[in-house]
C-alpha cells in the first residue's frame, strides 16, 4: 500500500518539475521579442548636460542625445555606424559596420549617448549584452516626423548561459 503511495507522489513530483521547466522555457520564449532597452530622447533645450554625467558616449560632435537604460542591466554596449543600400524592392542591404565605441559594467545605471543618427535609413547599430547574458542587437534612426528614437532589425540571441539564468530565476 505504501509502495503504491510512494511511486505516486514520485510520479506527480516529476511530472510538477517537466512543467515547470516547459513553464520556464515557454516565458523565456514568449519574451524574446520584448525589447526591454529603453531610449529617452533629451530635447535640446533641457537642463541635462551630458558631458557631465559620469556614464556618457559621445560618438558624434553633434547629433541626436539620448539616454539608454535597460530593464536587466547592460554588460557591455559596443555601438557601430552601419552603412546600408535600398534594394529595388526596398529591402535594406548591409554594406558596411564599423566599429566606433565600447562601454562596459553599466549595470542598471543610465548611459548618456550623442551620435548622428540617419532618418528613415539607420546609420547606427547597437550590440548590447545584458546582465542576463541575452545578447541584443539592433538598428536605430531618429524619426523625421516627431524626433522619437526607433528600432529596426531586432535581433535576439538566447545563449546557454541565459537559458540557465531564465531557468534558475
Amino acid at each position: 500500500m505504501w509502495t503504491v503511495i510512494s511511486n505516486i507522489s514520485s510520479i506527480v513530483t516529476c511530472i510538477a518539475f517537466l512543467l515547470y521547466l516547459i513553464g520556464h522555457i515557454w516565458v523565456v520564449l514568449k519574451s524574446k521579442h520584448t525589447i526591454y532597452e529603453k531610449f529617452t530622447v533629451i530635447p535640446y533645450d533641457s537642463s541635462i548636460d551630458i558631458d557631465s554625467q559620469d556614464n556618457t558616449l559621445i560618438i558624434d560632435n553633434v547629433g541626436c542625445e539620448f539616454i539608454l537604460r535597460s530593464e536587466y542591466g547592460i554588460e557591455n554596449v559596443k555601438i557601430y555606424k552601419v552603412c546600408y543600400n535600398i534594394n529595388d524592392d526596398g529591402s535594406l542591404k548591409l554594406l558596411s559596420r564599423e566599429h566606433k565605441a565600447t562601454f562596459s559594467d553599466l549595470k542598471h545605471e543610465e548611459l548618456f549617448i550623442r551620435c548622428d543618427l540617419g532618418e528613415i535609413i539607420p546609420t547606427t547599430q547597437f550590440k548590447i549584452k545584458r546582465s542576463d547574458y541575452a545578447v541584443i542587437t539592433f538598428d536605430i534612426y531618429q524619426s523625421g516626423k516627431n524626433g522619437h528614437i526607433c528600432i529596426s532589425n531586432y535581433k535576439y540571441k538566447m545563449t546557454f548561459k541565459a537559458l540557465i539564468y531564465h531557468i534558475c530565476v
